[in-house]
């Protein structure tokens, strides 16, 4: 397009539609069972988890989840009382594991901002320049594409895959996969240089290239998503409100600080930001396999048990986790052989 104003209007017009589509939505969506236990709805919250159960409110599953999450919202009540934010936030800071899961979804949140994954987002055109696409059409289209199997591999990871083989298990492995290919775009245009208008491509300008795409499909299969939806679960449900707020005011911090400093590092260290990048994730692999526990078919409700912060300290405290989440297990198994019913996860917001 000519070069005017409407070059950037047109795009930010188009972002509306999708908006719009949530506000027709939106108020079809069913509230969640524990949010209307909060509120004493009790008997639409019985409704609504039948809904979402596609079970009927005498199956015994339903009765024992519905049981479980409102003895969690009442104890949440009772032990909250008439606490202010301020009185909450000095909460986190102040006891172990509150403090342990805000600590933890900083780092979560601060190894998402600064994989890399903004600096494409934002500067795509000028990197995909660099591996050859000549032209701003050229550029724009690679850059369409990279986003369009985002969006793609996104959908597949959240639909089909999460829930069945957990969170850490992609976020380790997304790791080692984006660092690497990350490292190897960083070497291959530090040895050759920066593709230039005129230049013939050649074999290595494609593998590059997709490397680039292999990496937007990676990082679709867990860092896309994952991170938030660990950082929604992790929290109990009397701080969840303030933890929250704090990890994402956090992320929208370094990806400003990532969208400042990319423009600059393109053009003063060019090729060797991607080596910085590649960096993030290799120090983020042992950080899921060490500090990174598995929430996968774990209630809100039993995050306290997971995280612990009891006297007898965090081994112990993992230890009584998982027998309890073992003896849970057996449990909720006994009850879907006496009705018939599949094994189903509980409901979270």
């Amino acid at each position: 397009m000519e070069s005017n104003r409407f070059q950037w209007q047109l795009p930010v017009f188009v972002q509306l539609f999708p908006a719009a589509m949530l506000v027709v939505i939106l108020p079809w969506l069913p509230e969640s069972p524990r949010w209307l236990i909060t509120k004493g709805r009790d008997e639409q919250a019985m409704k609504n988890l039948c809904y979402l159960r596609r079970l009927p409110e005498t199956n015994d599953y339903v009765q024992y989840e519905f049981n479980q999450t409102k003895e969690q919202v009442e104890a949440e009540k009772a032990i909250r009382g008439e606490a202010s934010i301020w009185q909450l936030v000095k909460e986190i800071f102040r006891l172990k594991s509150p403090r342990r899961r805000v600590v933890l979804g900083l780092i979560i949140i601060g190894f998402k901002s600064f994989s890399g994954i903004n600096a494409i987002n934002y500067y795509g055109p000028q990197i995909f320049r660099q591996l050859g696409f000549i032209g701003t059409r050229n550029a724009l289209f690679a850059n369409g594409v990279y986003g369009s199997v985002r969006f793609v591999f996104t959908v597949i990871f959240g639909l089909f895959i999460v829930d069945r083989i957990g969170r850490r298990r992609p976020l380790i492995f997304g790791c080692i996969l984006l660092s690497s290919c990350l490292f190897f775009i960083g070497m291959y245009l530090t040895i050759n240089g920066v593709r230039t208008e005129g230049q013939a491509r050649v074999a290595g300008d494609y593998v590059a290239i997709t490397a680039i795409f292999v990496y937007a499909a990676g990082y679709s299969f867990g860092w896309n998503s994952l991170p938030l939806t660990l950082v929604a679960e992790i929290f109990s449900v009397r701080l969840r409100v303030v933890s929250m707020t704090i990890c994402i005011m956090f992320q929208w911090i370094t990806e400003f600080a990532v969208q400042q400093i990319t423009p600059h590092a393109l053009e003063n260290i060019t090729t060797k930001t991607y080596f910085i990048f590649s960096s993030v994730f290799i120090f983020g692999a042992p950080f899921g396999y060490f500090f990174i526990p598995e929430t996968r078919q774990i209630s809100l409700e039993n995050m306290d048990k997971l995280f612990g912060g009891g006297e007898g300290g965090e081994k112990d405290d993992i230890e009584r986790a998982s027998e309890h989440f073992k003896q849970e297990e057996i449990a909720i198994e006994n009850v879907h052989q006496l009705n018939g019913q599949p094994r189903m996860a509980p409901v979270s917001e």
